[in-house]
């Protein structure tokens, strides 16, 4: 933001002995009361919480090899369609919106369920805010076909059709189909199983998150 940009959402006062910006107080009348159905989903969600997330499930999944719970992400997604809760209706998901999705996050993350909702929810909800062929995509992890996940790439450089490149900290991005690559000035879609693309995933100090290191050579 430049100069110009601060002045014109700051301006300064004609009051000569006035420094500094504005601290106008703005009254905001906002209703961040939960719907009846936003309800009734953080109440299914933390029922299903005390079902599948116990002490010792948590234990057992963390100890894993995988270190996460494969049952309770095909119940997630196949079953339930959590994942597709903020993905439109016409890309087959259940068209809510991001509050429902919050909702979702907020009774998972107090369970600390052993699954990466975080990751394909932020994924998926970039898919479909790129072109069709992206957007096409979001189905596909609505539905638990595919999985998804957010890179942030400060280093990437594009030459043509094809991406080079280095992200870290990737939220179980070890785990994904397909990883959405964020650059500079651009979102780029890649296959997280071909050649050219290399994760490798680590544990974290939140033991039931892993986080990944993405590498892109020449990446389509």
């Amino acid at each position: 933001m430049n100069s110009k940009s601060i002045q014109q959402l700051y301006p300064e006062s004609d009051d000569p002995s006035e420094t500094g910006p504005r601290t106008d107080t703005i009254a905001l009348d906002m209703d961040f009361t939960l719907t009846s159905d936003q309800q009734d989903l953080r109440r299914m969600v933390r029922d299903l919480s005390d079902d599948r997330a116990s002490s010792a499930q948590l234990r057992a999944a963390i100890e894993s090899t995988d270190g996460y719970d494969a049952e309770l992400w095909r119940l997630l997604t196949g079953d339930l369609g959590l994942v597709g809760v903020a993905v439109p209706e016409g890309l087959g998901g259940a068209g809510g919106s991001f509050v429902d999705a919050a909702v979702v996050l907020e009774e998972s993350g107090r369970a600390l369920w052993p699954v990466p909702l975080l990751a394909n929810l932020v994924g998926v909800a970039a898919l479909c805010s790129g072109d069709p062929t992206a957007a096409g995509l979001a189905e596909s992890v609505a539905s638990g076909e595919r999985s998804v996940a957010l890179a942030v790439c400060a280093d990437l450089k594009a030459s043509g059709e094809t991406i080079s490149g280095t992200a870290t900290h990737v939220v179980d991005g070890h785990r994904a189909d397909l990883i959405v690559v964020a650059g500079p000035d651009a979102l780029w879609l890649v296959d997280g199983g071909r050649h050219f693309v290399t994760a490798t995933g680590r544990r974290s100090l939140d033991l039931t998150r892993w986080l990944a290191t993405i590498e892109l050579e020449e990446a389509l």
